[in-house]
């Protein structure tokens, strides 16, 4: 996930790069919030139940490849859920106390301060918080605050107001991907027309030479920054947008939206032809202008730069109803070579590094923590071998590495020595508030019902209500090492992602049922297409 664009302030999603040495089963007839038919405007919002169609019977005993190391055992006993029902709505009070900080402080702007309680519009002013958090407001069953939010973006949500330029990358995971998350989960088509007038809006970004997007775009002019001409492009942007832009042309019927995200995927397959490692794509591609597309001399990493566009490989296949297997066959040959490139093992733990022309770098951003539950999805819903589900629970234990500090919560990257041992460098000490071990979590206890990833996220629920709480709201921290010191910043991924990633993990498995809704980068659920 590449960094936010300049000059705006913004949260970044990477970290800086000098240091680099992204249950109850529905009835038979569907209720009336599943069908097609949708209300026109947000006045008559009203979200269901938050519980979805339930998942298939959970994969028990596994492990089947008995050289693999870390070999998940068969579960032994039942969870009490009871117990872990009232943790998730332990989650939902906390989700609840900041985003009411948000409501009153920072209503409409793009993210709260929560120590000086005021406002911050990076994005451009659009509500960056409140689109974001629309799918776990639903989710979470708090139909009051999901109604409002339907108003405000029906009424206010206003794309050619302001002449700023913002990363377009960004607007299409948070925007268009939380506006197509709330279309998509309580079918209203208020959300469906603004995330058209949007599409509508980003479609020129991508109209470049290469079919790579401009990686910053101004919605009233409907054209790029003056004076800024991108030397590169970063592959996570190219590559993760093909899951809204699909999902808005089968909704939309404007075939537009799906051509330019086969483009710029097709531009990404014949850039990756000239690296080093195929399938796998360095994660600094040509610029958009630049025709054929090519590579730029860069590291190999499933972190920062480059995450989400593997995640989002995968994905295609599922979003698709698992009928385009080209996708399937390009992620498993990319998580081989990933596999042999980039994953070391330590006696009780994987982790994750970088490669580039001086060799290995054993770097881990926290942002490369998705990677486990990328893996679990693919063996769970994906089809693949179950050999990746125990590589993925070596890597999730290598990530709750990153955890073992005073405050409890993990920096922003980490180096690992040879031995196992962690380093925490000045600059990678902070820590944002990312979702990406929980999501994993989440995504492992889906496919294999084991508390121990429970345990585990509560753990660090827990740590972050001690370290990162302000008052009535959360932030950033400074520094893991020491006494916490805060950031006055609180991203909006807070409320898409973390906070739904703990809510979800210990609801009842199949709260979303996998096989039937896809999450994109920022966790939003898009309805799995059916039919042709």
């Amino acid at each position: 996930r590449p960094p936010p664009p300049a000059p705006v302030t913004a949260p970044s999603r990477t970290p800086p790069t000098a240091p680099a040495t992204a249950r109850s089963r529905t009835p038979p007839t569907a209720p009336p919030w599943r069908q097609a038919s949708a209300t026109p405007t947000a006045a008559a919002v009203t979200p269901p139940p938050p519980t979805l169609e339930a998942t298939q019977p959970p994969v028990r005993g596994l492990g089947s490849d008995a050289e693999s190391p870390g070999k998940i055992q068969p579960l032994e006993a039942s969870e009490d859920q009871e117990l872990w029902s009232s943790r998730a709505e332990e989650v939902k009070r906390e989700f609840m106390l900041a985003y009411s900080a948000y409501r009153k402080h920072a209503w409409g702007a793009d993210e709260l301060r929560p120590i000086s309680q005021s406002k911050s519009n990076w994005l451009g002013g659009m509500g960056a918080t409140i689109v974001d958090s629309m799918t776990t407001l639903f989710l979470m069953g708090l139909h009051d605050q999901f109604n409002e939010g339907a108003q405000w973006i029906a009424k206010s949500l206003d794309f050619g107001r302001r002449p700023t330029q913002s990363s377009t990358f960004e607007m299409v995971i948070r925007l268009l991907g939380g506006l197509l998350g709330a279309h998509s989960l309580s079918g209203q088509q208020v959300f469906l027309t603004k995330a058209i007038e949007l599409g509508d809006r980003l479609i020129p970004a991508f109209e470049t030479a290469s079919g790579f997007p401009e990686p910053h775009w101004n919605l009233q002019r409907m054209a790029t920054p003056e004076n800024r001409s991108p030397k590169a492009t970063i592959l996570a942007e190219a590559g993760s947008v093909q899951l809204e832009f699909r999902y808005l042309a089968r909704h939309s019927g404007n075939a537009a939206f799906e051509r330019i995200a086969d483009r710029a995927y097709e531009g990404i397959l014949r850039a990756t032809k000239q690296g080093s490692h195929p399938p796998l794509a360095p994660v600094l591609l040509t610029h958009p202008h630049r025709t054929p597309t090519g590579v730029v001399p860069s590291r190999f990493s499933l972190g920062a730069l480059a995450d989400s566009y593997y995640e989002y490989i995968l994905k295609q296949y599922l979003l698709t109803n698992c009928t385009q297997k080209r996708y399937l066959e390009h992620w498993t040959s990319s998580m081989h070579v990933a596999n042999k490139l980039l994953v070391r093992e330590t006696k009780d733990f994987a982790y994750l590094g970088d490669q580039d022309n001086g060799g290995f770098s054993p770097k881990m951003d926290h942002l490369a923590c998705f990677v486990p539950g990328m893996l679990a999805l693919g063996h769970h819903k994906g089809g693949a071998d179950r050999s990746w589900l125990n590589l993925a629970h070596r890597l999730s234990e290598g990530c709750m590495k990153l955890y073992n500090t005073p405050t409890g919560m993990p920096p922003d990257f980490v180096s690992f020595s040879a031995s196992g041992g962690v380093h925490i460098t000045s600059s990678g000490a902070h820590s944002r508030l990312r979702p990406e071990a929980v999501e994993s979590l989440y995504y492992l206890h889906e496919a294999t019902g084991d508390s121990r990833y429970r345990e585990q996220g509560y753990a660090i629920f827990k740590a972050m209500m001690r370290s990162a709480k302000v008052g009535s709201a959360y932030a950033t921290i400074r520094d893991v090492r020491s006494q916490v010191r805060h950031r006055d910043e609180l991203p909006s991924w807070f409320f898409a992602e973390t906070m739904k990633y703990f809510y979800l993990l210990f609801a009842p498995r199949g709260t979303v049922d996998l096989s039937k809704f896809v999450f994109n980068t920022q966790a939003h659920p898009l309805r799995v297409f059916q039919g042709p």
